[in-house]
């Protein structure tokens, strides 16, 4: 929650992470960049985008953790949800996500 905070007094968190996607995307509501890709089907997504050019660039996987732990929406605090949504919430919007409703 304090890197939350933090985003919400600033606007980014880290040096720069944490901006809302839509600030490269988007200027007054209107999209500015020719494609947007997902991250859930990103290899899919930039293979077809490359095709279309005529670009022979494939992404390559390289996983660095160094264990199996994963960190999911069931590990946050319906405080966190909350924070997240109003953070991203033009992000949810804009590329198509439904938001989690907190309990």
């Amino acid at each position: 929650n304090e890197a939350f905070d933090e985003v919400s007094k600033n606007g980014f968190y880290y040096d720069g992470h944490c901006i809302p996607m839509h600030n490269f995307t988007h200027h007054e509501g209107k999209q500015i960049v020719d494609h947007v890709l997902h991250l859930e089907n990103l290899t899919k997504a930039l293979s077809a985008l490359m095709n279309a050019y005529g670009l022979n660039l494939r992404l390559s996987r390289n996983n660095v953790r160094n264990t199996g732990a994963r960190l999911g929406v069931i590990n946050m605090t319906s405080d966190s949800i909350r924070k997240v949504n109003d953070w991203a919430q033009l992000d949810f919007e804009l590329f198509g996500y439904k938001m989690i409703l907190p309990d």
